[in-house]
């Protein structure tokens, strides 16, 4: 998505240039991501089309992603998630 965005002339709100962005995920960042992975490749890829040609909102695949913690993570545990 990147390299679409560059193409665009979008710019970071940074007039420097970037530096080295590599950063090392934390364990529990990687496993946030290993699920994501796993979720859009078992789940969402195989009726994505499906969803698009029928303009149906995605409700079972947004309930299985609030399950595994994919959605509103953002939210603390002490607000009631």
């Amino acid at each position: 998505m990147l390299p679409m965005i560059a193409g665009h002339g979008w710019r970071s709100h940074s007039s420097k240039p970037a530096q080295n962005l590599h950063v090392e995920l934390t364990d529990e960042q990687k496993e946030f991501q290993a699920t994501a992975r796993k979720f859009a490749v078992e789940e969402i890829m195989p009726v994505a089309a499906q969803y698009d040609k029928t303009g149906e909102y995605p409700f079972p695949l947004i309930k299985r992603a609030w399950e595994l913690g994919l959605m509103n993570s953002h939210i603390p545990e002490s607000c009631g998630k």
